[in-house]
């Protein structure tokens, strides 16, 4: 009978860990939802998937995926475990596989479905938000944030992140500067 090692009750351990639900990011996205004054659901189990964030007022389900999991395209994030590779290839298609099926049946239901990704949060958490409540309330023009066709990587939305200067990658945009001509100090600084 072999004895699992110290190693791979490590790695068990460190598995089980891992959260399905409240995850750091997902609480992220709904702290700075709840901010702009949405209120949502968690959850919901009587969607499919258990979407992450449901904002029933607006019919639109919001999913954080992280980008390991979820195999966000072209994503530092998104490696291979070198070990058992064959395994983790093969779940990580059947979790692509999954999200696609989810979307498909949350759009044929009516509801709207956006997807964010871990690695937006780590690039400027407070904007991706934004984009993705402009888009839920209609105040902005669709891009690769959200998700208008049962498979959300058509050349179509290709085009219009294109247009729009989206970024697929994870790279940090740089913000653009402020002067601090014709704004106020805050109360207590100097300038």
């Amino acid at each position: 009978m072999d004895r699992p090692s110290p190693k791979d009750a490590l790695r068990s351990r460190i598995m089980r860990s891992v959260k399905r639900i409240h995850t750091g990011p997902e609480m992220l996205v709904r702290s700075i939802l709840h901010s702009m004054g949405f209120r949502f659901r968690i959850a919901r189990k009587d969607l499919p998937g258990s979407p992450d964030i449901v904002l029933p007022k607006w019919k639109a389900v919001i999913y954080v995926h992280g980008c390991f999991w979820h195999r966000h395209e072209h994503c530092r994030l998104a490696t291979v475990p070198k070990h058992n590779r064959q395994f983790w290839e093969s779940k990580f298609l059947q979790n692509i596989a999954r999200d696609k099926d989810n979307i498909k049946q949350i759009r044929a239901l009516g509801w709207r479905a956006c997807v964010i990704w871990q690695c937006e949060l780590k690039n400027g958490a407070r904007a991706a938000v934004r984009r993705i409540a402009d888009q839920i309330t209609g105040r902005e023009a669709v891009g690769h944030y959200m998700i208008n066709e049962a498979n959300p990587m058509t050349d179509q939305l290709h085009q219009m992140a294109a247009e729009a200067s989206v970024s697929y990658d994870c790279t940090p945009r740089a913000k653009p500067k402020q002067s601090d001509a014709g704004r106020e100090p805050k109360p207590g600084s100097v300038r």
